[in-house]
């Protein structure tokens, strides 16, 4: 890892300043985010709230490098998402972030368990260590007897949980 990776010593993992995100949406202008400045420190849980509409999604995807800000800056682990092309974006986000999508994003023809073990199997993970990860994160989620079923097949609920042990089968930091 490069001292870049790791805010080059500094002490927060994620930071923002004055970042704006603005939509054109044929001749009307939509501001997503005003001005956003925050900084989080390694180890902090930090949970956002706000209304529908308010920005919230909209600041994550900035964070995670799936959306662009229109101004101001971004830093995780001390890199700017926005910075690095599409190949480097998609292996610094398998290889350092782990993704709960909202809509969970599971893929309906596979299993509990190749739901997750896609993830490892994308990342390059051997064989032995892929299954080890998989089992363990759905021991963690509390799904190791589900690990056969379809998404379609589970509630709600595992169905989030499903999506987190994907989220954590890479180690993301």
């Amino acid at each position: 890892m490069t001292s870049q990776d790791h805010n080059a010593g500094g002490r927060y993992v994620v930071e923002t300043e004055d970042l704006w995100r603005v939509y054109e949406i044929g001749a009307q202008r939509v501001v997503a985010l005003r001005g956003v400045t925050m900084r989080v420190e390694a180890g902090r849980f930090v949970a956002l709230k706000g209304r529908s509409g308010s920005g919230k999604t909209t600041l994550l995807n900035c964070l995670g490098g799936l959306d662009r800000a229109t101004s101001g800056t971004v830093r995780v682990f001390g890199r700017d998402p926005s910075t690095l092309n599409e190949q480097q974006i998609t292996r610094w986000r398998r290889d350092r972030l782990g993704f709960v999508f909202q809509s969970f994003g599971l893929v309906p023809i596979l299993s509990a368990y190749e739901n997750v073990e896609l993830v490892a199997r994308l990342a390059g993970v051997s064989g032995r260590e892929r299954h080890e990860r998989t089992m363990s994160c759905l021991d963690l989620v509390g799904l190791r007897k589900w690990l056969d079923h379809r998404p379609y097949e589970m509630s709600g609920g595992q169905q989030q949980r499903l999506a987190i042990a994907r989220a954590l089968v890479n180690r993301p930091s």
